[in-house]
């Protein structure tokens, strides 16, 4: 077995299979050298990479029309470019949208909904932007960020159903989010057929919220959100090997250590029922 363009998932058991783990020393590029395929089991991994490229859509706000909001991020051009790379390159039909007003984002988000994605096999959604009291700011007016998320539920957007479904929020304020991105499972009706394949509305979904604090990398000449930086880092050093949230997890340990105590901390909720891989899997 070969991985396809260095991408593919290290798993140390899987139902009693062993794969070879992999030193610490060896990085992605050389990851078929010591790859040991092993069967994965689809009820515990999400099939990523089988069908249309999945879409990545990125919304990047540093332009507003209250002027009180224009004296930060300057990272932002640099991070968008970064993630376009990155997310282009794991195989995402990426779409970004630069300053959209609130009507804007709105009627894209709608749209992508509308379209159907029985051939994708997940949906990432990125916004980097400002906020506050819980609210995510567009070029003009602000938002909760459940108006995002709840456009593609298991009961709006069949054909995503069982499929992950990530939103990334890059804004102002970390903890005091936690609220306004709590997710509630709903309990699945009792029915005759088949009833263990209902899906719960909000299953599948993987939410995350980080703070703007932004740092001028020792690498170029442009400032970098922590947050981006470590997001694509992470990813770049482990997509192949090791399941989204966990990825995250990284970036969150990460970026504890670069806060301050008075600093507002990533906030995650998840209600994946499998691992996700963002590599295809074997």
């Amino acid at each position: 077995f070969r991985i396809r363009g260095g991408c593919g998932v290290f798993i140390e058991k899987v139902n009693s299979q062993y794969v070879t783990p992999i030193p610490s020393s060896v990085y992605a590029s050389q990851l078929d050298e010591w790859f040991v395929p092993a069967e994965l089991d689809n009820d515990e991994t999400y099939l990523i990479g089988r069908g249309e490229k999945s879409i990545a859509l990125i919304f990047n706000h540093f332009e507003f029309d209250s002027r009180g909001l224009n004296s930060q991020r300057k990272s932002a051009e640099s991070d968008g470019k970064r993630l376009v790379t990155l997310l282009t390159k794991l195989n995402f039909d990426v779409r970004y949208h630069v300053n959209l007003t609130l009507d804007e984002l709105s009627k894209e988000i709608e749209s992508v909904a509308k379209e159907n994605h029985s051939k994708r096999d997940c949906l990432l959604v990125m916004i980097l932007t400002k906020g506050e009291s819980g609210e995510l700011y567009a070029r003009d007016f602000s938002y909760n960020d459940k108006t995002i998320w709840k456009n593609f539920d298991a009961s709006k957007v069949p054909s995503l159903n069982g499929k992950p479904k990530v939103f990334l929020f890059q804004s102002s304020e970390g903890m005091e989010l936690v609220e306004a991105v709590s997710l509630q499972v709903l309990s699945a009706k009792k029915v005759k057929k088949d009833p263990d394949r209902v899906i719960p509305k909000c299953a599948d979904f993987f939410i995350y919220h980080a703070p703007i604090k932004e740092f001028q990398s020792s690498e170029s000449e442009h400032k970098s959100s922590f947050f981006v930086h470590e997001f694509c880092s992470q990813l770049e050093k482990y997509a192949s090997r090791e399941d989204f949230a966990t990825i995250l997890m990284h970036v969150s340990r990460k970026l504890s250590k670069r806060l301050h105590k008075t600093d507002c901390m990533p906030v995650s909720t998840s209600t994946l029922t499998k691992l996700l891989y963002l590599c295809k899997q074997p």
